[in-house]
């Protein structure tokens, strides 16, 4: 509730992602939407998120870093919105864990 409903709080994901690549230079962030329009609905379509993938740049800069093995973990989603959260974890050379890359995708599909 500290963010409001989930609606609030979608809304104001790629302002986001567009304030960590502005505050953050060099992030990426990749993500693809589709559009959903209700029938009868005189409102306009609802933009509905697929899948996202973000690589803040210090970590993109620590990847020479570390060990040249990464590991995928991912965990499942709950609430209203359900989808798959992946993360890449490498280890640096003090076999630290390091985060590289997130992603968010609806399920583990070969064109997620």
């Amino acid at each position: 509730m500290a963010f409001g409903s989930w609606e609030q709080s979608y809304s104001y994901l790629s302002i986001w992602f567009t304030a960590a690549q502005h505050f953050i230079p060099g992030t990426i962030v990749k993500y693809k939407t589709s559009s959903s329009m209700e029938e009868c609905d005189d409102n306009p379509p609802r933009v509905i998120l697929n899948r996202v993938f973000w690589a803040f740049n210090p970590c993109i800069e620590g990847f020479k870093y570390c060990k040249p093995l990464v590991q995928v973990n991912e965990t499942f989603l709950t609430g209203k919105y359900h989808g798959t959260l992946l993360t890449v974890i490498e280890q640096d050379g003090s076999r630290n864990n390091f985060s590289l890359v997130f992603a968010i995708v609806e399920s583990e599909t070969k064109e997620a």
